[in-house]
């Protein structure tokens, strides 16, 4: 049987491959994802198959939101120097249920709004003044552009109802997607969903997803910075808590050097 002492070191090791290969390994994978529905001719492709791909990024960018979400519900909820697996990051980041209990995003959104940046650093666990080596690159006001950036994400995630995540949910699985290639400003999939079919006429929520080129670029890029940030939290956390510092990959830069920042971000659940 463990010590505590013992658990506390198993753990702390678990926590920080977490963190590595948040930092290194899952915000790639998602990036390069994000990144090979451009590897295709978008102007060249018929409007069904664009489609698809049109669908595929909206998919990619609410990814890109539930991640970060996900991630900041955990670093919150994670006691570094606990006795026990409860409270490690491994354990918080499997019970994190979006939007359920302790973890809906209007109490996010309340918790962030009351913290200072230096506020919600320690609450992820970034404590003030960290010092971060030049192979780790940063914009000079890092905690502010989190932080706004994650109520954007918030907040569009809850409008009108939750009907685009509740879209999202169901585009996942291919349900309710109806697909209008002569919709007026252009091919469109409809991901429709409602509350309640008991009333007649039964009203529908509806997030469109058009599927021009242009559509489809957006909303990459869109992903890309999100998920560019969410490197920049974690690899920070990582170098925090345990020493161990990522230098900055070469796809975070150039989504740094070609993209706005975070902040200006539209919320993941639509424009």
């Amino acid at each position: 049987m463990h010590s505590i002492a013992q658990i506390r070191d198993d753990r702390a090791a678990l926590d920080r491959r977490l963190l590595f290969s948040g930092a290194t390994f899952t915000t790639a994978q998602r990036a390069f994802m994000a990144r090979s529905l451009l590897q295709h001719d978008l102007e060249g492709l018929d409007p069904e198959t664009r489609a698809y791909l049109a669908v595929q990024a909206f998919e990619q960018y609410m990814l890109a939101g539930e991640d970060s979400l996900h991630w900041v519900f955990a670093l919150m909820d994670w006691q570094p120097d606990g006795a026990d697996m409860t409270s490690s990051l491994v354990a918080r980041i499997d019970r994190v249920a979006i939007g359920s209990d302790k973890y809906q995003e209007s109490g996010l959104i309340a918790r962030l709004q009351s913290m200072t940046d230096e506020g919600f650093g320690t609450a992820i666990k970034v404590p003030p003044g960290v010092a971060m080596p030049d192979e780790v690159e940063h914009h000079e006001e890092f905690l502010h552009h989190w932080r706004a950036g994650l109520l954007r994400i918030a907040n569009g995630r809850l409008a009108d109802e939750r009907a685009m995540v509740r879209a999202f949910n169901k585009a996942k699985h291919g349900l309710l997607a109806l697909f209008d290639p002569a919709a007026a400003d252009g091919p469109t999939v409809d991901l429709i969903t409602s509350r309640d079919y008991t009333e007649i006429p039964v009203a529908m929520g509806r997030a469109r997803v058009r599927a021009l080129p242009l559509d489809i670029r957006r909303r990459v890029e869109w992903t890309l910075q999100i998920q560019a940030v969410l490197q920049g939290i974690l690899t920070v956390v990582l170098g925090a808590q345990f020493g161990l510092w990522v230098p900055t990959p070469d796809w975070v830069k150039e989504v740094v050097a070609t993209s706005v920042w975070y902040e200006e971000v539209p919320g993941a659940a639509g424009e």
